[in-house]
């Protein structure tokens, strides 16, 4: 039994890290947590709570905007998540009660969720066929269910429910996106994509301008490869699962003395705003927690380099505030917004590798 007392409370900005480790640890895959934060980014979550023990948050639940029959409106509760340790306690009990009794003084009409047949009945919710309400995905029967708060608002209400975009690019973006490791055979593919996106990168990285060439590219390719050979950096590919050339990611001017680590990527202006550059950042985090010793990846990104700001908050960084004239670009400062990813801690405090 837990020996602290439970706190449920609305989450602080101050959560976001420990919300992505509890989904982390207790789906054991980062996908939930993605969902989470890239909900959180869109500012498209109606709510957000966490319960904590002893100042430590412990669990966590959000709810989302869901469509019934492109009509009416409610919510999708999901995901919810409890630490391991912290499981068959009740702290996922008290999470939904709060969250279900919240949206109802709200005025939400009604709230579906996704999840175990044996649980959630017990706090109302019944199949959502019953209403003749269809979930989106090919899900049995007995695990898509719906809790009426508003009858009045619910009268006739049937249809297909849809949830926000983001479950779904969670999904795709992760199956899709692969990173890898560079070749100097990428050259030509690196210069095609290079000459294609010179409107867009360039004013953000002098090195893409109009006259790129393939020797060029060789020259950075090799140079590279024996970085990461001596673990003096490590750049990535960014492909599709076709194995097509979409941009570039990597860890480089690192800090052995203090395990630190920038953070940078770009992608080609053919696929920009499909969550090509989030998918690969959030590898590549999680293969830097994975494959070094590193615990702090930073992305510095110009104040005007808006694009570049969305991926790292959509992937889940921390935004720490504002650098100072913290970059030259074509010879004139620019004030910088400088984000973060910590690698998870384990009990006690001691920085651990990832294994997921």
């Amino acid at each position: 039994m837990i020996d602290e007392a439970i706190e449920v409370r609305v989450e602080q900005p101050s959560d976001v890290a420990a919300i992505r480790e509890v989904n982390r640890r207790a789906f054991a895959q980062d996908q939930e947590g993605e969902i989470v934060d890239a909900l959180r980014a869109r500012q498209a979550a109606l709510l957000s709570l966490v319960a904590t023990a002893g100042g430590r948050v412990v669990g966590h639940i959000m709810y989302s905007p869901l469509v019934v029959g492109g009509i009416v409106e409610g919510a999708a509760l999901g995901p919810m998540a409890v630490l391991p340790e912290y499981q068959r306690q009740g702290i996922g009990s008290r999470l939904v009660e709060a969250g279900n009794r919240t949206l109802d003084e709200a005025g939400c009409p009604f709230v579906v969720v996704l999840g175990h047949a044996h649980f959630y009945p017990r706090f109302g919710f019944g199949p959502a066929s019953a209403h003749g309400v269809t979930c989106e995905w090919d899900v049995p029967d007995d695990v898509f269910l719906l809790l009426v708060l508003d009858h009045e608002k619910t009268k006739g209400m049937s249809g297909l429910a849809r949830y926000r975009h983001e479950f779904a690019e969670a999904d795709a973006a992760r199956s899709s996106i692969h990173i890898r490791r560079y070749s100097v055979d990428d050259a030509p593919a690196v210069v095609e994509a290079a000459l294609e996106s010179v409107a867009d990168v360039q004013p953000w990285l002098p090195w893409c301008h109009a006259g790129y060439s393939i020797e060029e590219s060789r020259a950075w390719l090799q140079t590279r490869a024996a970085a990461f050979d001596e673990g003096a950096s490590f750049e990535f590919a960014i492909v599709s699962s076709e194995g097509s050339y979409l941009g570039a990611c990597g860890l480089n001017q690192l800090d052995r003395v203090n395990k630190r680590a920038n953070l940078g990527y770009w992608v080609r202006s053919g696929v920009t705003r499909r969550g090509v550059a989030t998918a690969a950042v959030r590898a590549l985090r999680d293969w830097g927690f994975s494959n070094t010793d590193l615990i702090r990846l930073e992305i510095v990104v110009a104040a005007g380099n808006l694009a570049s700001q969305r991926v790292a908050t959509n992937a889940g960084a921390v935004r720490e505030g504002t650098l100072r004239r913290r970059l030259v670009l074509h010879g004139v400062a620019h004030d910088a917004t400088i984000f973060s990813f910590t690698r998870p801690l384990q009990p006690g405090g001691e920085a651990r590798h990832l294994t997921t």
